[in-house]
């Protein structure tokens, strides 16, 4: 596995961070959207969902908390619709609490990278700005598989290929026995690319597809 010739990493650095709370927030509201409620989610709506939702995304979403942000949302269209057939508001929920799965199994994958580099002793530190764009790339990988979109061999080369770029972007390498017998190999190589795989496929159970 060569290193890919012309790396994106300046571009990948200069995207602007989605939070996972904007992610839900958008999600939430592209369903209502294509539900055709009359619901209208205003700037105040968002900042006031944010504000509810910011005590569950303090720390790595579990059970308990996936409940606590599934009830808010359901709070939110209860609140501003009691109109909305029941069997409809049960769908939106649903998509809801999939979409919850996809941010918990991307928390996972991001622990699990962070991990990785703490057990190759890297000692660069890397900001945590820099992993909420890598979270929010994972999550959006996630979702295309999850919606059936690209094969799990596909999305965790994706995530593996981000994180790379994000090594990349703050000069870290990981050094391995394998890469003497490679000319301009990849960041994460040989038995660390298929250590890495093999963590991620077994976080992989966990999403409901």
């Amino acid at each position: 596995r060569k290193k890919k010739k012309q790396k994106n990493s300046r571009k990948w650095f200069d995207m602007t961070p989605q939070p996972a709370i904007q992610n839900i927030i958008a999600f939430y509201t592209q369903i209502l959207d294509a539900k055709c409620t009359d619901i209208q989610i205003t700037d105040a709506d968002k900042d006031n969902l944010s504000q509810r939702l910011l005590p569950y995304f303090q720390q790595p979403i579990g059970e308990s908390t996936s409940t606590g942000i599934w009830s808010v949302f359901y709070d939110h269209l209860t609140d501003n619709d009691t109109d909305i057939p029941n069997g409809k508001k049960d769908d939106i929920m649903y998509l809801v609490d999939t979409h919850i799965d996809v941010i918990r199994f991307s928390q996972q994958v991001i622990i699990r990278l962070k991990q990785f580099l703490s057990e190759k002793q890297v000692q660069t530190e890397i900001p945590e700005s820099s992993y909420d764009k890598l979270l929010d790339l994972t999550i959006r990988r996630s979702e295309h598989l999850q919606n059936g979109d690209e094969s799990q061999e596909t999305v965790i080369r994706e995530i593996i290929d981000d994180f790379e770029d994000m090594l990349e972007s703050h000069n870290v390498d990981i050094p391995n026995e394998d890469k003497i017998q490679s000319e301009n190999p990849a960041i994460i190589y040989g038995t660390d690319y298929g250590e890495l795989t093999s963590a991620i496929e077994e976080l992989v159970e966990t999403l409901p597809i």
